[in-house]
């Protein structure tokens, strides 16, 4: 509550992506990263990258912050990347992240950038688990073929 909240917000009733040069993009906002079904409608709808402008305010939800848009990444086998801050003043956490890694982030003003191996995210969606002595991979592939179980998320929509 409060005027800190009050913005105008336009509530949506799909979660559409975007065609872009890079691939399929989905737009989420801030504290949406908390709703990790958001996330994955879009990783199924084929996005590659996720972005989420952010007004995140305080430094006690710096590691919350970073351990979300991680876990979106790793879980939907996609890039997550976020603003600093999209409002005036407070702090905030800017973080560009990849399945396998962290590929950058800052806490400080300014413009963030990361290369991301698109070819290499594609490859991870196509790859399917299995066992090896060497791991070619730093998260567990093969997640939308092999370990989604749909016939049992009825209870997401309740």
């Amino acid at each position: 509550g409060g005027s800190f909240w009050d913005f105008k917000y336009q509530t949506a009733d799909e979660l559409p992506v975007f065609d872009t040069e890079f691939g399929k993009v989905g737009i989420l906002m801030c504290s949406e990263v908390y709703v990790p079904e958001l996330s994955r409608i879009m990783a199924l709808k084929g996005a590659v990258i996720t972005l989420l402008p952010a007004g995140l305010w305080s430094w006690q939800l710096h590691d919350t912050w970073r351990t979300l848009l991680w876990a979106r990444s790793i879980e939907n086998l996609m890039i997550t990347a976020t603003s600093r801050n999209i409002l005036p003043g407070g702090s905030g956490h800017a973080i560009i992240c990849s399945p396998e890694e962290i590929l950058a982030e800052s806490r400080r003003p300014g413009v963030l950038t990361a290369t991301a191996d698109l070819d290499r995210l594609q490859w991870l969606r196509d790859t399917m688990d299995h066992r090896e002595d060497n791991w070619p991979w730093l998260t567990k592939p093969g997640i939308f073929k092999q370990w989604r179980r749909p016939e049992l998320y009825g209870e997401i929509k309740k």
